[in-house]
């Protein structure tokens, strides 16, 4: 029905406030539960020191922790991605990362979580989806920079870089790899290497002087093959082919097919502008073969259609643990309102018993004074009485005394209830709305009126069972002629509710 909100909430909120105590103890009988079940096996200090290992050592030391705690799962699923990306297999490498990125919140930042990231930008930057490899990309700094963690922050920017240039951002990525020289004081030798020839790959077109000095500062710090693949490709342009081939040579020695690739196509390039044609054909074969090997790895380990995959199937178990709560929710729902039900139809037939009882008991109250005071009234007339009978005769006045007492305060509380009833009456009668009244107000002005007709009202205890006594104050205000509109104000109800009732009361006649 469209009751007014008041109207409608406020007896609700008044009999739930009843069922205070029952719904506090369940509340903290789910609150107990939950905790049993949430308690953790989770050890921060021993997933830093997990994470410190290298890869087989953490795989091995994450096998033994208990995969019932989701954290622990979570780093485990993340110690076997990354051993099965640095094994070669990105495929099962990015099934376990999703796993391990699911099982954590997906705002928190961590070391894990800066782990998950950043070898989820490389398995995307190498075998799948270069948009996706960014934005993985961006969370890697974003937890990097809340984790001040200074080599953390430089792998981020690094990364970062790199999508942006495989996007042809190149301006965004020169301002990006520009600032990562701030931590180049704070960086292992092999870490500086790295960043100064990614500084110097981003000046190669622009300024092959500045480009050239990054690779020879990388090479310095360490000797790593993409630096001196790099610097190879300045020197064969400058027509130092020997030196350029010593480089080359040297580089080629990596375990990266993309590395291996880049140098051999600045191999064909050199050669095909040198007019060494046969070289410039080794080097085209033999970029054909890596090319199609590399196709084929991307092809066979599909990273991009295993995300989805893994996504689809994770929103699918996220869909059905939504709908187990919900149906869980409306479950409690439809108890709570079962047990308000019935708490309420228990406390009005209380009301009535008690009622009931008081017109009784107030009934024979009178019945017992009438006696006692005709008793008194004959031995009184009698003039000679033994002192038994003066002891019988006083016991009996104090009786009366205490149950005139007993019954003035059942007529005063009746004459209260009568009083309100007849005010609510007066009330209605005048067309006043009844969404501030509680249910006692609603019981006594129905109460009255059966004093008002009571031939009526016990019309309405033979035609129907079961009226509440809202379903009563409806026929009295139809009975004493109040119309539709009238009553849908007094009631705060639309045309329709009006409907609805008349017929639920309709559905009551015996």
């Amino acid at each position: 029905m469209s009751f007014r909100l008041e109207h409608y909430i406020r007896p609700i909120l008044y009999r739930l406030s009843r069922l205070l105590p029952l719904l506090t103890a369940a509340v903290i009988c789910l609150v107990l539960t939950l905790c049993q079940h949430s308690k953790s096996t989770y050890n921060l200090g021993l997933e830093q020191r997990i994470l410190s290992l290298d890869t087989e050592s953490a795989v091995a030391a994450s096998d033994s922790l208990d995969l019932s705690d989701e954290r622990n799962a979570a780093l485990a699923a993340f110690c076997r991605g990354k051993s099965a990306y640095e094994n070669g297999n990105p495929k099962r490498a990015t099934a376990e990362l999703k796993m391990a990125e699911s099982l954590i919140d997906s705002t928190e930042l961590s070391p894990l979580s800066f782990g998950i990231s950043h070898y989820l930008f490389y398995v995307n930057y190498y075998y799948g989806d270069t948009r996706t490899a960014q934005r993985y990309a961006d969370r890697a700094r974003h937890v990097a920079a809340h984790l001040k963690d200074t080599l953390k922050l430089y792998n981020a920017i690094t990364v970062q870089a790199a999508a942006l240039l495989e996007m042809n951002r190149k301006r965004e990525a020169v301002d990006t790899i520009l600032r990562i020289l701030d931590y180049a004081h704070a960086l292992p030798l092999r870490q500086q290497a790295r960043m100064y020839n990614n500084i110097g790959y981003m000046f190669k077109d622009s300024d092959i002087n500045v480009s050239r000095l990054y690779y020879e500062k990388a090479i310095a710090c360490e000797p790593i093959n993409a630096a001196m693949a790099n610097l190879a490709a300045i020197y064969a342009h400058e027509g130092r082919m020997a030196t350029a081939d010593s480089l080359w040579s040297r580089a080629m020695l990596t375990n990266s097919n993309p590395l291996r690739l880049h140098i051999l196509t600045d191999m064909y390039n050199t050669r095909y502008e040198i007019g060494d044609y046969k070289g410039a054909c080794l080097a085209a074969d033999t970029i054909i073969i890596l090319k199609d090997k590399m196709e084929h790895e991307r092809m066979e380990h599909d990273v991009a259609g295993e995300q989805l995959r893994f996504d689809h199937k994770w929103q699918q178990q996220r869909d059905r643990q939504h709908i187990r709560s919900l149906i869980f929710g409306i479950v409690i729902l439809v108890l709570l309102a079962l047990l308000t039900w019935l708490y309420y139809f228990y406390r009005r037939s209380k009301m009535e018993k008690a009622l009931a009882k008081e017109h009784i008991m107030a009934q024979a109250l009178q019945e017992r004074i009438e006696g006692l005071q005709a008793d008194i009234d004959r031995a009184t007339e009698a003039n000679s009485m033994q002192a038994d009978e003066i002891r019988r005769l006083r016991e009996q006045t104090e009786e009366v005394g205490k149950l005139n007492a007993r019954l003035q305060s059942l007529k005063e509380k009746q004459i209260t209830a009568y009083a309100n009833g007849r005010r609510r009456f007066d009330e209605i009668s005048a067309g006043s709305n009844i969404g501030s009244w509680h249910k006692r107000d609603i019981d006594d002005c129905v109460e009255y009126y059966e004093l008002v007709d009571r031939a009526y009202m016990a019309s309405l205890d033979t035609l129907y069972s079961g009226l509440t006594s809202k379903n009563k104050l409806f026929m009295i205000l139809s009975y004493i002629g109040k119309s539709d509109a009238e009553i849908q104000h007094i009631f705060g109800v639309g045309p329709n509710a009006i409907r609805t009732l008349r017929s639920r009361i309709k559905a009551k006649q015996t």
